[in-house]
């Protein structure tokens, strides 16, 4: 149409394709290393949900991460369901211990958080207030490749998942995982990269300014 001839290629664009790359349950001593390698080797920044009794073990990585440009986010204490989703005052205890041992690590505590296992159907209502009142913001995903789930998983089968799972979507939070002996998490990295790539996603890291994807809205 002629109205339309005078727009700049800009404003005839596809709308930007966003794809967060999220990794939950680190730092690892096998895998983190590896993962900050292919991610400086593609030249793009993730996201490390973290658990505080890995950061005791590995702060260095922590450290190592935050100066490559990644984002950190808080992921509980212990990941025990349990114990986490006990209360409302045991989430926050596991919470605030995260940051605690965050704040000797990388000097500051993050208002980014992802629950373990998801926020349904863990996070209750009061749960979800109770975050919000003390300046957390949590993010689940819409890109799932399986990497946690049950049995082994072949590099091939989640790089196949991701891609399938991206199909149509212009925004994408990934969950993978990082945690020790998920090796095939980052044999399958640099080729979940280059297809999301293909599909014309860019990529970024979550910021607190980020809007997010949440199954339970409180």
């Amino acid at each position: 149409p002629a109205e339309l001839a005078n727009l700049a290629p800009a404003e005839l664009a596809e709308p930007a394709k966003v794809a967060y790359l999220t990794f939950d349950d680190g730092p690892s001593l096998d895998v983190t290393p590896r993962i900050l390698e292919i991610a400086a080797e593609h030249q793009i920044p993730v996201t490390f949900f973290v658990l505080g009794s890995q950061v005791v073990r590995h702060p260095e990585i922590v450290q190592q991460a935050l100066n490559a440009g990644h984002a950190i986010g808080n992921h509980s204490y212990t990941h025990r369901y349990n114990e986490v989703y006990r209360t409302e005052d045991s989430l926050m205890w596991e919470i605030n211990r995260c940051g605690d041992v965050l704040v000797e690590a990388i000097g500051f505590r993050p208002s980014i958080f992802r629950a373990p296992g998801g926020s349904n159907p863990f996070l209750k209502k009061e749960y979800i207030k109770r975050l919000r009142d003390e300046g957390y913001q949590y993010y689940d995903w819409n890109v799932c490749p399986g990497d946690a789930e049950g049995s082994y998983r072949s590099a091939q089968t989640l790089i196949a998942n991701t891609l399938k799972q991206a199909k149509g979507k212009d925004r994408i939070i990934v969950l993978l995982h990082d945690a020790p002996g998920k090796r095939s998490t980052a044999e399958a990295l640099p080729a979940i990269i280059e297809g999301l790539k293909e599909m014309g996603f860019t990529f970024a890291a979550i910021s607190p300014d980020t809007e997010p994807i949440q199954f339970r809205r409180g």
